[in-house]
């Protein structure tokens, strides 16, 4: 018994890894260069920009060299590359459109998620997780005066947002990875409002067509999968009063 004992202590100093006490703060760069314009008298904006992210010593969910104990490090680095056009519209007094999209070609990480301290599932190559290469939004507006009441005006707004598909795991190939579908959310809002008094009533329909996107998907261990989705359709009224 006390030569197993001994034989077992003479093993651990070989295997026995030490796990860092905890994580260090990520670092992250942001480069970016564009233009703001006006057009047609200030009725027409149109911004466009283009950047860049340099992420680096990302925190991440791993283990140590040994596969034996599971914790948060840091470890990796990634890129996002992209484009932003955004774009106002006043074609005529109280009529409003805006809209603007981005497009993130490259999204990934540009280093194996592997330290002296810690192995992630990470690798170069592999497009960072619920993050879609483009999403989108929209908006149109009119506003007019209410003949009722001097000093009122009514509003009705159109508001239109897309969600790219995107995945849920760094390897796609993985058999916890899942996809994330795209999806568009239309809301819907009209009211009344006295900017002097203060006074603003809005009645309201979120998520018009009752869609159910995928805003986050996750599989455990035991491959159930888990996923949150958007608010179901909300129709409501809001009153408020500003001092």
């Amino acid at each position: 018994m006390r030569g197993a004992r001994r034989a077992a202590e003479s093993v651990l100093p070989e295997i026995a890894v030490q796990v860092p006490p905890g994580f260090d703060a990520d670092g992250l760069w942001n480069y970016e260069v564009g233009a703001k314009t006006t057009w047609a008298d200030g009725r027409v904006n149109l911004n466009l920009a283009a950047f860049y992210v340099d992420w680096s010593d990302i925190q991440v969910a791993g283990n140590d060299p040994t596969g034996a104990f599971g914790f948060v490090g840091n470890a990796g680095a990634a890129e996002v590359q992209g484009l932003e056009i955004e774009l106002t519209v006043r074609p005529a007094t109280g009529l409003d459109f805006s809209g603007g999209i981005s497009w993130l070609p490259k999204r990934e990480l540009t280093e194996d998620q592997i330290s002296d301290e810690v192995v992630a599932p990470g690798r170069k190559g592999d497009k960072i997780p619920f993050v879609p290469e483009v999403p989108a939004n929209a908006m149109a507006q009119y506003t007019f005066p209410l003949a009722v009441s001097e000093g009122w005006n009514g509003f009705i707004r159109g508001e239109f947002a897309y969600h790219g598909k995107s995945n849920s795991e760094l390897n796609t190939e993985s058999r916890f990875n899942r996809k994330q579908r795209a999806y568009e959310i239309v809301n819907l809002r009209a009211g009344a409002f006295d900017l002097d008094a203060g006074f603003n009533l809005t009645f309201y329909v979120e998520n018009v067509f009752d869609k159910r996107g995928d805003l986050r998907v996750r599989t455990e261990d035991s491959l159930i999968t888990v996923k949150w989705t958007n608010t179901p359709r909300t129709i409501g009224l809001d009153l408020s009063k500003t001092f």
